[in-house]
């Protein structure tokens, strides 16, 4: 099999189709069953900052990076950028597909544009009542109308009619919307950066705030709804937090195995588990009561630090991209048989009261104790199965540990 390497440089003067072969499964681009990465070393990926990823039902998985908009059908990649293309702005910070495998992308400084596999058409403030030419996220309802969030305020597409709505004059602490979930025509939900959460469905605002319900992060950057039409939502300072019933469920690094407090996005796989980006320990899946992660440490994944997942339909696969490694592809199938031993983590400690130093069954990889604020006290990668807490004053702790993908927690009563 001949793959023909193109680097960031050269792709940016060319105005064709650029045709490399690489296929998950085929090419061997990491070393990992389970996870498959691409970069601009081994293809057609314009750059390794992707912000943005979507599938489409046509097989294609298109990718926004800072240096353009690629597509990539499983053997082709396509590179599309403001010197060859319709292309606004080489910065995408947004994307979605539409129903007939079209295209939306939201820019950083071009505003939205539209590509139906021929011609390109593009909104911005000064051609169209679009608030802002940052377009942070996209959502569709069932009608085909587009929704999007931006740097100021959240506005609807609907067959050449603009909705607007300026979150500030209803009341709203935020005009900056990183997330937007889509429940109906004229129903969706708005995560705002410090402005807590917005439901919108036709002229009813709800306003979720920490100062005025059971939410945790006034910032949201990622929302989906499962089958329940229960909602979950990834922030960026408080973990996971499930919304059921007018309650909020905190899922972190304090309260849960969630191994992180920061998270980018979440999405569902097919069987609804979940699954999140982080900004420090790759991507977080979990299905109760199991929560694991896939990050450098542990798996191919190729950084810490993942901005965006999408779920493929058409294979089950869950595909990804990175501050700065590039994309990659999971097979989640492949990974969960292969942390299904470090599932059952079931750790514990003991002896628990404890005054001088712990002991805990098996050998972790890494190991940290928090208060009960939240803060680390001890942080040690141990040899053996023990370690000392003599050092610690008298409380209740949080013990967390790690042992290949998984998680285990457990409470810690420290005596003087």
């Amino acid at each position: 099999m001949k793959i023909q390497l193109f680097d960031a440089k050269s792709l940016r003067n060319i105005a064709t189709t650029v045709a490399i072969f690489l296929f998950i499964g085929g090419a061997n681009l990491s070393a990992q069953p389970g996870v498959q990465v691409y970069n601009t070393s081994n293809s057609g990926l314009p750059d390794n900052s992707v912000w943005a990823v979507a599938t489409a039902a046509d097989g294609k998985v298109w990718m926004g990076t800072d240096w353009g908009l690629a597509s990539f059908d499983g053997s082709n990649w396509v590179v599309y950028q403001t010197t060859n293309s319709g292309l606004p702005n080489d910065a995408i910070k947004s994307l979605m597909v539409g129903d007939s495998n079209d295209i939306w992308v939201g820019t950083y400084i071009g505003g939205l544009a539209h590509f139906d596999g021929s011609n390109w058409t593009v909104y911005n403030t000064g051609n169209s009542a679009i608030p802002s030419d940052h377009v942070r996220c996209l959502g569709k309802d069932a009608a085909g109308a587009v929704y999007m969030g931006t740097e100021v305020g959240a506005a609807k597409l609907d067959g050449g009619v603009w909705t607007v709505w300026n979150l500030p004059s209803l009341g709203i602490g935020s005009n900056n919307c990183p997330a937007i979930h889509v429940t109906g025509v004229d129903s969706f939900w708005v995560g705002t950066v410090n402005g807590g959460l917005v439901h919108i469905e036709d002229t009813v605002i709800t306003n979720y705030t920490i100062a005025n319900s059971g939410l945790d992060d006034n910032t949201q950057v990622g929302l989906v709804e499962d089958s329940g039409d229960d909602l979950w939502i990834a922030t960026p300072a408080d973990g996971l937090i499930y919304f059921q019933n007018l309650v909020f469920l905190t899922y972190n690094s304090t309260n849960s195995g969630n191994p992180t407090q920061s998270h980018s996005c979440v999405i569902l796989d097919q069987q609804e588990g979940k699954w999140a980006g982080s900004l420090d320990k790759g991507v977080v899946y979990y299905k109760s009561p199991n929560w694991l992660h896939f990050d450098p440490n542990n798996s191919d994944v190729p950084q810490q630090y993942v901005r965006c997942l999408a779920l493929q339909n058409t294979t089950g696969h869950i595909w990804g991209g990175t501050e700065q490694s590039g994309a990659f592809v999971m097979d989640p199938t492949i990974l969960l048989e292969a942390a299904a031993a470090d599932m059952g983590l079931g750790f514990s400690i003991y002896p628990n009261p404890a005054s001088e130093r712990i002991q805990w069954n098996g050998n972790v990889d890494a190991f940290e104790i928090r208060d009960l604020n939240g803060r680390v006290v001890l942080l040690e990668n141990p040899r053996g199965n023990s370690m000392d807490i003599s050092g610690l004053p008298a409380g209740v702790y949080i013990v967390r540990a790690e042992r290949g993908y998984a998680t285990g927690m457990a409470k810690l009563v420290v005596t003087r």
